[in-house]
This record gives C-alpha cells, structure tokens and sequence, in this order.
C-alpha cells in the first residue's frame, strides 16, 4: 500500500533594518567638512541600490539599474593620452568629468559626441583651454551642455602630436530609471506633459529632453525629474557625499511642509566654486538648480570661508525662481 505524505514546507521571510541615531554635533560637524571623493568606488552602486530598493507596493518590483562605461582604443598607434578611472563617477548626477594623463607630447585634443537615442545634437569640440605639451586636462559631460544623456554616450578624445593621431572611445550607458506601476513618477515621465507656468517674466519653458527643462529667461537654471525622496535637509550632508567631490551647504528650508524643500550649495569643480540654490519637489519629483555665481582658482581649503560670506549675499534671480517655484501646480 502506498502512502502519500505531504511534506509542507514553511517558509519564512525576514527584513533586517539598520538605524543609528548620533546626537553627536561634533560628528555632523565633521560631515560638513571638506568631502573628500574618498567615498569609494561603492559611490555608484550606493545610487544604484538605493533607487532599487524602493518599492511602491509587493508586487511592484524596481526595474534594475546598471550604469555602465568602457574605455577603447580606436587607432592603430598606442594612444597618447590615458583616461582616468570612471568607477568612482555618480553618472546620475548629470555632470561626469571626465580627466586624462598625456603619455606624449600631444599638440592638441578635441572631443566628438554623440547619443543615438537623444535629442541632443552630434557635438565635436575642440579643447581651447588645452596648452601644447600640459600634461593632464579634463572634459565635462554634462546635460547641461547637452553631452549627457540617458542610454549609451559616445565621446571619441583625438590627440594630436606631430603627424601622430590617436584615438580613444569612452562609452557611458545610462540606463533610464523606471519604476513600473509607480504613477506618481509616470505621470511625469516625460517633463513636456508637466503643466510648467509661462509669462513674460520667465519665458516659456524649453525641454532639452525628456528628462530636462530651462527657461529662456532665466539665466543658469534648469530643472529635471529625479528620484527626490531621500533628499532632505537633516540627511543633506550625506547625500552630498555622494554626488560631489568637495562641497558646503547652508540655509536648508521647508517651502511646504512635507512638500517642497531649497537650500545653497557650495561646490568645487576641478579649481572652478560654483554657489547654487537647489530646489526640490516631493510630489512631482523635480530637483530644480539655479546658479548663482562661480568662479576660478579656488582651493578646497577655501571654500568653508567661502559658504559662510556666500551665505549673508542675497542674489537678486533667487526672487524670480522662488516665484516660478511656487507658481508649480
């Protein structure tokens, strides 16, 4: 006789939180010390996972992201310039430098770009700022200057020297964030379905892409969709640890409770400060940044003096921004 025995296997699920709670003031203080980019190369995938770990409901899984670059080279000649290391970049900062080493004399470099999938026009730029045998340059992806965009980035570095020409492909991949059945962010998936306010102060608002809009009127303003949720003001100092080498910041401010949030930031680019409002959106996911002024040859160590005269300026676009802000329906 046979038997049939049923084996019924449970099974057991178990979430594992973390939370610190440091009341130490000396230690935030250190935080807002100068940020070294000695965060690690974890830097990209932290941003990475902390997107994919947010889920809108059980059954709504995250699609995954993965970032990716490759560095080759395109001409038969061993190249003359070496990139640096990319692991460490946050590609979705929107802003990637992108640095190198010259291995001979080179006379000149210039830069193509190009994203099949975008909107961004084909881009070749000569690198003016580049002096016949300096060592070491840089060049700035960024959409801003439209050379930046989800999905695969081609940038090929020429360098020339003498009758030498060498080549070198840099492909950057952007996946597009995506958060299936979330329809808050759905809804403004694409920035040009987004009622944006227009007058004649302001101007109309011009999408350079899906993701990206500026205002004509508004000098070094843009504002673009992104993954806003975490960034608040009592956790500032970490999230700009994430995205940028050196900076400060000061005056973090609620606009609506729960709602809205701007606060200044004090970054350093290369040897260039740059001063800016940031401005964030909970409901419609819109990070918004206004540049305020930026100048060259500054120090890291400069840059806590810095903040804090920065901080008792008043800027006279903020009033207009503010007003744009608020207006957001």
């Amino acid at each position: 006789m046979k038997k049939i025995i049923f084996l019924i296997i449970p099974f057991v699920l178990t979430s594992c939180f973390f939370s610190s709670n440091n009341n130490n003031d000396e230690v935030e203080k250190a935080k807002q010390e100068i940020l070294w980019n000695e965060v690690s190369n974890n830097r990209v995938n932290n941003s990475v996972s902390t997107w994919t770990e947010e889920q809108t409901a059980e059954n709504s899984p995250v699609e995954e992201i993965k970032p990716s670059y490759n560095i080759s080279q395109v001409s038969e000649w061993d190249p003359l310039i070496e990139i640096d290391d990319l692991s460490w970049k946050d590609f979705y900062s929107w802003e990637v430098v992108i640095t190198w080493k010259t291995k001979w004399y080179v006379d000149k470099i210039n830069v193509s770009f190009s994203n099949k999938t975008s909107t961004y026009p084909s881009d070749l730029y000569d690198l003016k700022q580049f002096k016949s045998g300096d060592s070491t340059f840089r060049y700035v992806a960024s959409s801003n200057f439209q050379t930046l965009d989800f999905w695969l980035n081609e940038y090929i570095f020429t360098a020339y020297s003498s009758w030498v020409i060498t080549k070198i492909n840099v492909e950057i991949n952007l996946p597009e964030k995506i958060v299936k059945n979330d329809t808050t962010y759905k809804n403004i998936e694409n920035l040009g379905d987004l009622s944006l306010p227009s007058s004649n102060e302001y101007w109309d608002p011009s999408l350079l892409s899906d993701s990206t809009i500026i205002y004509s009127n508004i000098n070094n303003f843009y504002l673009r969709k992104d993954n806003v949720e975490n960034i608040k003001c009592d956790t500032l100092t970490d999230y700009l640890t994430e995205v940028y080498n050196y900076s400060y910041w000061n005056t973090c401010r609620d606009i609506v409770k729960d709602k809205s949030i701007w606060y200044y930031v004090l970054r350093l680019e290369w040897d260039n400060y740059k001063y800016e409002k940031h401005y964030i959106n909970y409901e419609k996911w819109l990070y918004w940044v206004l540049l305020l002024e930026e100048w060259t040859w500054v120090t890291s160590q400069m840059l806590q003096d810095k903040n804090n005269e920065l901080k008792q300026q008043t800027f006279d676009q903020v009033l207009l921004v503010d007003k744009l802000f608020k207006e957001i329906k």
